[in-house]
């Protein structure tokens, strides 16, 4: 792989048979611009695609604007898209915090993000709506000291309605109750303990005729993000990849 910097920001990467992107950045370091071309073999000729469709590839963000006035500041992005019928639309209040967020694509129709934010500007409530995508809400709550210390999610799952209520026990241990019913008859139990430099996953759940539990160890990467989970006997069960 190729890598070519400009001021500590990539301008391009390059990696042989794969892929090229191309990134622009504005005169405030902003990501404006960004475009991805995939390589492939194809009867022996190598043929090139332009920001592929598919979504591994393809990026909704084409070029992008920033300044969105009011106390969101310059770094505050307004609207991106791709002209091709793929854009996001950020509206923010006078305390800079984002309203709503609109994304239009041609493959998924519209999805509608709303935040409500309290009187120190915390969030405390969050609501997804739109084509083509679950409906979804969230509650949050905090302590004295605006400490987060919990939430509840209600999920639209296969035309059921799920209730998770996640609990910040402290800086090491989270746990979330998820009710996959309109009942408690059916619920999952996950607890995440962190000692420091690994994160263990532990889920117990009574779906199905007999109870169940599980134990998985969350890999992080340099940049602290888990992107390999291993089950108890320490064998991969799922590895995440990411782009720059």
């Amino acid at each position: 792989m190729k890598a070519h910097l400009v001021g500590a920001k990539w301008a391009q990467i390059n990696r042989p048979g794969l892929c090229f992107f191309w990134y622009a950045y504005d005169i405030l370091g902003n990501l404006t611009q960004k475009n991805t071309v995939r390589r492939s073999m194809q009867g022996g000729t190598l043929l090139e695609e332009p920001n592929p469709a598919d979504e591994f590839y393809k990026t909704w963000f084409g070029t992008a604007s920033y300044g969105a006035g009011g106390n969101a500041g310059p770094d505050a992005m307004s609207s991106a898209g791709d002209g091709a019928g793929n854009s996001i639309t950020i509206n923010y209040d006078n305390a800079g915090n984002m309203l709503n967020l609109t994304v239009l694509s041609t493959s998924d129709g519209s999805k509608v993000f709303t935040y409500e934010w309290d009187e120190f500007n915390r969030l405390k409530y969050a609501k997804r709506a739109g084509t083509n995508v679950s409906d979804y809400e969230a509650l949050y709550n905090y302590d004295y000291g605006s400490v987060r210390i919990g939430k509840i999610e209600k999920k639209l799952v296969d035309q059921a309605v799920n209730y998770e209520t996640t609990l910040y026990v402290n800086d090491a241990v989270e746990e979330r109750l998820i009710r996959k019913s309109a009942s408690l008859t059916e619920y999952e139990l996950v607890r995440y303990i962190f000692d420091g430099s690994r994160l263990l996953r532990l889920d117990w759940n009574n779906t199905g005729s007999d109870s169940a539990f599980t134990r998985r160890w969350m890999h992080p990467d340099h940049l602290g993000t888990a992107s390999l989970i291993s089950n108890d006997a320490g064998d991969a069960e799922s590895i995440t990849i990411y782009l720059p």
